[in-house]
């Protein structure tokens, strides 16, 4: 437990590790978590209608990077995979 209090402490040499140079002040990620909150809300009263709010985006988290398949087609398999896909 003290060591995930420690890691979010600014000017601290294990935050720093973790999280690179720059560590977020305690202000920063709890007003984060306010707007979370307040976007929550705000789709609570107006009953769910319309999209669902999104996490806010933290600069000291590391982004997950999104893949798509895994190696690329050759040009002479790309007809024969199109038509494949086409049949499901």
């Amino acid at each position: 437990m003290l060591v995930r209090r420690w890691q979010k402490l600014p000017g601290n040499a294990l935050g720093a590790a973790v999280h690179g140079h720059e560590v977020p002040s305690w202000n920063q990620q709890v007003l984060a978590v306010l707007v979370d909150q307040l976007q929550a809300a705000n789709f609570n009263l107006r009953r769910g209608k319309g999209a669902r709010p999104k996490r806010f985006a933290r600069w000291w988290e590391k982004r997950k990077q999104q893949k798509f398949g895994r190696d690329p087609i050759p040009i002479s398999q790309f007809d024969a995979w199109w038509e494949s896909a086409g049949r499901r």
